[in-house]
């Protein structure tokens, strides 16, 4: 089987800023592939991306969905996810990629929750269409890069980052037919980062209540409004997408990766799998070798 590599962020510094790098997509492989990794195929993210397409349309697959990414389109990949290069795209565009820790450093603290949203890919993952605020925000991060100080460069690429993702959130916002309450969307966002830290210990929804001081009731409504599903739902389905990428993005066994997740014996898991997916962890993982 081929492993499918998980991709940590270049450690080289783009034009001294560590933590971010501004990619021509039409050069991204003319000097060769990576040796580690094939880019066409799923391979996973460790940090923030941005795929920008300015001329053209293109196919791109992100966590076993496909997407049609078309002129003046910007498609969010978070990290974590688990991506695939369409070898057959001839467009014109950028890739944004930035660490969790330059987001942290660089970017406006009071944005960070509009921001952590916008990357909510379990609510949202189709390209958002913008493309006069592409071009300004890349205009601003040219502009950014040619100064000769280094705080200067990292702080501004900070603020442009900033500006353009919260403007996205804004784009996205309107285009949606349904405007959630604020509290509905924080104690989601609350209850889905309490899930990635505890999803190995326990998949009971009534903990995560418990742990965020409301009812089951409460949490259950949130998740309803927000993703159209209850707690216990939304916990399978995390923990499924969690199961999926981890099949195909490693050359762990079902035992290690029914542990990973968890599951006490091997055989709950390849259950539990088959019970939401109709299929064996074997089979999923044939269909990507």
């Amino acid at each position: 089987m081929k492993k499918i590599p998980q991709i940590a962020f270049n450690r080289r510094t783009h034009k001294g800023v560590s933590g971010f790098e501004l990619i021509d997509l039409p050069g991204l492989f003319q000097s060769g592939l990576p040796e580690d990794h094939d880019p066409y195929a799923f391979h996973r993210l460790e940090f923030f991306a941005i795929l920008i397409n300015l001329e053209g349309d293109l196919v791109h697959k992100v966590d076993f969905q496909q997407f049609e990414v078309q002129e003046g389109d910007a498609l969010l990949i978070a990290s974590g996810q688990i991506h695939a290069f369409d070898p057959k795209a001839s467009n014109r565009g950028f890739l944004v990629v930035f660490t969790g820790a330059f987001m942290n450093r660089y970017l406006a603290k009071e944005t960070l929750s509009h921001i952590n949203q916008l990357y909510n890919f379990h609510r949202r993952a189709e390209p958002i269409q913008a493309p006069g605020l592409h071009t300004s925000f890349l205009k601003d991060l040219d502009l950014a890069l040619q100064k000769e100080n280094e705080t200067t460069r990292a702080c501004l690429i900070g603020a442009a980052l900033t500006r353009y993702l919260v403007l996205l959130k804004e784009r996205e916002t309107d285009s949606l037919t349904e405007v959630l309450p604020q509290e509905d969307l924080l104690l989601f966002e609350n209850f889905r980062q309490l899930l990635q830290d505890n999803y190995q210990l326990t998949r009971n929804a009534a903990d995560y209540a418990d742990r965020l001081f409301v009812s089951y009731r409460r949490l259950n409504q949130a998740c309803k409004r927000v993703v159209k599903q209850t707690a216990k739902q939304f916990i399978d389905f995390y923990l499924l997408l969690e199961a999926k990428r981890l099949i195909v993005s490693t050359g762990l066994s079902f035992k290690e990766i029914s542990f990973h997740l968890g599951f006490k014996e091997p055989t709950n898991f390849i259950k539990y799998f088959k019970k939401h997916t109709q299929r064996t962890p074997a089979n999923f993982r044939a269909q990507y070798k």
